[in-house]
């Protein structure tokens, strides 16, 4: 029987930790932070052209999308002849500078080879050169766990359906333990809990965090 994200985290610190007020958002952030270091290409398999909100279609109509709250995993757009380019993430500045045909960033509408991506202070994302009705482009995204979402992450026991990847529900679920543990730790020392006590903690965190390690090189050794 699959077990729930709360469960497989208790199983690694051996406790459930609900006496912290701020289990859910430890545990957001944890995941949160595996999904920062995850390869492109093992999170692509996961983001769908459904309805589930993590596909954007710019166009003539819709030239940017915001991405607040969001990661931004992959970002294409068509050239001229209909093939599919990768856009280039590129600084704010510079992008901005993509319009002006007095910069050495000047793209026309003829570029299409090499487009690129740029998030404005709105948090809006723009590709350069401007997406059209046939030069479209996709703006594939991961919504970011947070305490506010309708289902929270500890109770549901896959994470596929949401975009992230099954593959690194482990290491998020280790990064998690990592994290309760270090709220532990802190609490121990502020009531000088005993030394053995505290030792023990210490011990647990540096074994899950050499774990973690492997499991983040063997994720990245993967999507090579």
């Amino acid at each position: 029987m699959a077990q729930t994200i709360q469960n497989r985290i208790s199983d690694l610190v051996g406790s459930n930790f609900t006496d912290f007020n701020s289990e859910l958002e430890l545990v957001c952030t944890a995941f949160n932070e595996i999904v920062d270091i995850l390869p492109a290409d093992l999170m692509i398999k996961y983001i769908s052209d459904g309805s589930d909100g993590n596909v954007s279609v710019l166009n003539n109509s819709t030239t940017e999308v915001s991405v607040e709250g969001k990661k931004v995993v992959l970002v294409t757009r068509k050239d001229t002849a209909g093939n599919v380019r990768i856009c280039k993430p590129t600084p704010f500045s510079e992008g901005l500078a993509t319009s002006d045909n007095k910069s050495i960033y000047y793209m026309d509408s003829g570029n299409t080879r090499f487009p690129i991506y740029y998030i404005q202070p709105t948090g809006n994302l723009t590709v350069a050169p401007v997406t059209t009705a046939t030069n479209t482009g996709k703006v594939y995204t991961f919504n970011y766990f947070t305490s506010d979402d309708g289902t929270s992450l500890l109770t549901l026991t896959g994470l596929g359906s949401l975009g992230f990847p099954t593959e690194a529900e482990y290491a998020g679920c280790l990064k998690s333990a990592i994290a309760l543990l270090d709220g532990r730790i802190s609490i121990a020392t502020q009531e000088e809990e005993d030394a053995e006590l505290l030792n023990m903690l210490q011990a647990q965190k540096q074994l899950l965090t050499q774990s973690l390690t492997d499991e983040v090189t063997r994720l990245s050794e993967a999507a090579e």
